[in-house]
């Protein structure tokens, strides 16, 4: 689908809609950069006061700002993802294919208008149809299966 299908409504929308995600996603690493930044000082707090042993350096306050920023991220852009998902269900049926093209037609329906353009010819149908039931019960009968395993025999090559 090119942008040529889509009013201007609907560019507006996906505008909209694209500006919601970017715009919350960089609150959310806000406030999750800041709740790193308060989970670690409130680490080191627990570590003066002898509740924790764990060190803590300036390598676990970027984890911390940073991993929190990046979760703050994702879920702030997730949920404005899901809120709005609503807006953009019209845009997804812009040159979607009409319902009826992509049902499949059953095999009966397939023979019968086939017979009536005189594409098939019946006869030859139910002789290879009986070629090969003949040989795959031929195949079942020497302990052959479906495949090429050999139905689990493996047979001796004739050696001179």
């Amino acid at each position: 689908m090119s942008r040529d299908h889509l009013t201007k409504d609907d560019l507006q929308t996906l505008a909209k809609v694209r500006k919601d995600l970017w715009t919350n996603a960089f609150i959310g690493g806000g406030f999750g950069a800041g709740s790193g930044l308060v989970l670690h000082t409130g680490a080191q707090w627990a570590r003066r006061f002898g509740l924790m042993n764990a060190k803590l350096n300036r390598n676990t306050l970027m984890l911390s700002v940073l991993g929190g920023g990046a979760l703050g991220m994702f879920l702030f852009a997730v949920s404005t993802g899901k809120e709005e998902v609503h807006l953009l269900h019209p845009i997804f049926q812009v040159g979607a294919v009409p319902p009826g093209e992509l049902d499949r037609q059953d095999y009966r329906n397939t023979i019968i208008q086939a017979e009536k353009s005189e594409e098939l010819d019946v006869q030859k149908l139910q002789e290879r149809r009986i070629t090969r039931r003949r040989s795959l019960m031929d195949g079942f009968q020497k302990g052959h299966g479906l495949n090429d395993s050999h139905g689990g025999h493996w047979f001796k090559e004739n050696q001179k």
